[in-house]
């Protein structure tokens, strides 16, 4: 499985959770408790002492990510040309909207 096919499996496996916890109250109290049990649960692997946090967001609010900067930061020029030419699909940026 290649890199895309990854990301494609992984935004399925996250719509699966996000519908279930939608539908299911303890599910979501769950993934919001302890995301990583229920990643785990779902087949999504999870390095170990990777901190996951989930944040629920509520009607007209979004929440914004700002990612950890990278070891070889350049210029403001190189850094943005890098993050357009990244497929980060919403998940690293957190600029997603549902």
């Amino acid at each position: 499985m290649n890199i895309q096919d990854q990301k494609d499996e992984t935004r399925k496996i996250w719509a699966r959770i996000v519908a279930t916890a939608w539908m299911d109250e303890e599910y979501k109290k769950r993934l919001l408790k302890d995301p990583g049990s229920v990643l785990q649960e779902e087949n999504v692997p999870v390095p170990e002492g990777l901190t996951i946090k989930v944040i629920e967001d509520a009607p007209g609010c979004r929440t914004l990510v700002l990612p950890p900067p990278p070891a070889d930061l350049g210029t403001v020029g190189t850094v943005e040309e890098r993050l357009a030419a990244t497929d980060t699909g919403g998940g690293s940026t957190g600029m997603c909207c549902c």
